[in-house]
């Protein structure tokens, strides 16, 4: 999956790719941008959680953990 406007956004905001290559590295199946980039979101399985949150949490974002079932 893609968003059409992520590497347009990325390029004028590369806070955007820099967090998108810090999660994917802490271990995230997947990291994309939400709409015209007001979120970018990491999937994972539970076990990945933490380490994905630290890997962002000095980069000034808001962290937020959610679960589905």
């Amino acid at each position: 999956f893609s968003n059409a406007l992520e590497k347009v956004a990325a390029q004028k905001i590369p806070a955007i790719a820099e967090l998108k290559s810090k999660m994917l590295a802490a271990g995230a199946k997947a990291v994309s941008m939400s709409g015209s980039g007001s979120t970018i979101f990491a999937l994972t399985d539970e076990q990945g959680v933490e380490k994905i949150a630290e890997s962002v949490e000095n980069s000034g974002a808001q962290i937020f953990i959610t679960k589905t079932f």
